[in-house]
């Protein structure tokens, strides 16, 4: 019976768990080979198909043969060490695997052009700002939505002089007081004060005119009426360096005529000359005048008239072109002023002295101006 039991386990290659008490071996018996036994069937085998053997199933692997450091249950995975690529590890975080594969997309770390960063403003991809859009983008320094000039920020989306942007869409605002005039001021001289002809808000005060930037302004002096004779002149205006005086009146029908009176309290180059209504530096193609300088006292003409010397039809008396307003000795001097044409209307009569015999510095027709040998007259001896 117990050599039909060793020939079953041989037959079929099978480990037997049944150790007879004659067997020797640490799993079933002592062996070299895989179960052959070196003994007789009766005897204790050597090595048998149960026992360890040395290159067998229940005992020492093979070489080439891996082998498992602990018991492990069926069906488990056994680790190999270190996880996979794409391996779940740690709190569900995916280990790297190093250099992407074909076809991966991978951060760079920095955005690409076009991507939204930093609270959803576009990366600038190179592409030149667009003036225009009301964002303020690369070189511009303002950008109000629109392409116009004249409202602050430019064309080209710069701040324009004497103006103010801020914001995104640019909000732009004309600076009073910095000597240009822009947007809705009539004036700007240059400072904030008032009383002065332009206000501390830039608008033109009452009876005064404002021309240029920075804005010159001028009092506006009214002609009285009747005038018309060298008796019963307007005026007398004193005239004085650095402040011309400026005279606004009316003029018509053809052939009407209005006086007025200058005073120079010193030798002195003057010029007179006529403007439309308007005031001084227009002078329309309907206004034509003609002006003439006589003595207050006597009425005596002092010079020929003048008709067309000025812009377009108006007139004009200069020291370049007329020597009888050159060094004009102190006096009274009455402006005459005839109506050419019927449609002349209002007009203004500005008188400028160029030079002021006495303040020291050499002006205009003036031969000297304080220096030794001088007359009182600015004239050498």
């Amino acid at each position: 019976m117990r050599a039909a039991w060793v020939v079953l386990c041989l037959s079929f290659m099978t480990a037997c768990s049944p150790v007879s008490p004659n067997e020797t071996g640490t799993g079933g018996g002592s062996g070299t080979g895989g179960g052959a036994a070196t003994g007789g069937g009766g005897g204790a085998p050597t090595g048998g198909g149960g026992g360890a053997a040395t290159g067998g199933g229940g005992g020492a692997s093979d070489a080439g043969e891996t082998g498992d450091a602990g018991a492990v249950d069926a069906g488990e995975v056994v680790d190999a060490g270190d996880p996979d690529a794409g391996d779940l590890v740690d709190a569900g975080e995916f280990v790297d695997a190093g250099e992407p594969e074909a076809g991966e997309f991978v951060d760079a770390g920095e955005p690409d052009a076009g991507e939204l960063v930093d609270g959803g403003i576009p990366l600038d991809a190179g592409v030149p700002p667009t003036c225009g859009n009301a964002m303020i983008e690369g070189s511009e320094t303002c950008d109000d939505g629109d392409t116009d000039s004249l409202d602050g920020c430019s064309a080209t989306c710069g701040i324009e002089s004497g103006w103010t942007c801020a914001g995104s869409p640019s909000l732009c605002a004309s600076t009073c007081g910095d000597g240009v005039v822009v947007g809705l001021e009539a004036c700007d001289d240059g400072n904030l004060q008032s009383a002065d002809g332009c206000s501390s808000s830039c608008v033109v005060e009452s009876s005064f005119e404002c021309n240029g930037a920075p804005s010159v302004c001028l009092a506006v002096n009214q002609e009285t009426e009747v005038n018309d004779s060298c008796v019963l002149a307007t005026g007398p205006f004193v005239l004085a360096m650095g402040s011309p005086t400026l005279i606004r009146a009316a003029i018509s029908p053809t052939g009407d005529v209005d006086s007025h009176a200058f005073t120079l309290t010193t030798r002195a180059d003057v010029r007179f000359e006529t403007f439309d209504a308007s005031g001084r530096l227009s002078c329309t193609g309907t206004l034509d005048t003609e002006i003439q300088i006589f003595g207050s006292s006597t009425c005596s003409v002092t010079g020929p008239f003048d008709d067309d010397d000025g812009q377009n039809f108006c007139s004009r008396l200069s020291p370049m072109t007329d020597p009888f307003v050159r060094q004009m000795a102190p006096g009274t001097y009455v402006v005459r002023v005839v109506g050419r044409s019927v449609t002349s209307g209002g007009y203004s009569l500005l008188a400028t002295m160029l030079s002021s015999c006495g303040n020291g510095v050499l002006e205009g027709f003036e031969q000297c101006d304080g220096s030794t040998g001088c007359g009182a007259d600015c004239r050498l001896p």
